[in-house]
């Protein structure tokens, strides 16, 4: 039976892209300057705003800029889901960079290669996993570690229990 028979007629052939062709980070700057009050994330009761956001990539893309990060450059995310992460995706889409998401459950030798595999020179993570990274940093093409804790965006009483690092 062929997959086709399964696919029922009113789904389109080819997809559909309801998205023009920008950069994907043109979309924060494009909603910080249309809602920049209303809420992007809220992360355990912590609530960041469009323009927080925008100014958060902003001001990151900014740092990698001048650690010499340019346009074709890759930069490892060495991250679990945090806002973080999502600053620094699109901080790396700002300046052209690509994003080589590292999963934080890598071992040693999974996190040499993905380095490696990538040639970044810039590895963005959350402190509890430097660890890791001091260990493997001498094999890899890095010369610059980002970390962040879990804790820079937490507020002083979550709003959720936080059993994170």
């Amino acid at each position: 039976m062929a997959i086709k028979q399964f696919i029922p007629r009113n789904v389109p052939r080819s997809p559909e892209f309801k998205f023009g062709k920008k950069p994907l980070d043109q979309y924060i700057k494009d909603h910080a300057r249309r809602v920049p009050n209303k809420i992007c994330i809220n992360y355990y009761g912590k609530e960041i705003t469009w323009g927080e956001m925008e100014d958060y990539v902003d001001r990151l893309a900014t740092a990698l800029t001048a650690l010499g990060v340019k346009k074709g450059d890759a930069i490892a995310i060495y991250m679990q889901s945090c806002p973080q992460f999502m600053i620094a995706f699109y901080a790396a889409q700002r300046i052209g960079a690509s994003v080589g998401p590292c999963s934080p459950m890598f071992k040693e030798w999974e996190l040499e290669y993905e380095i490696n595999e990538l040639n970044a020179r810039v590895i963005i993570a959350n402190t509890y996993l430097y660890p890791i990274i001091k260990n493997v940093k001498d094999s890899t093409p890095l010369e610059h570690i980002i970390v962040s804790s879990f804790k820079d965006f937490l507020p002083e009483e979550p709003a959720l229990p936080f059993t994170g690092i």
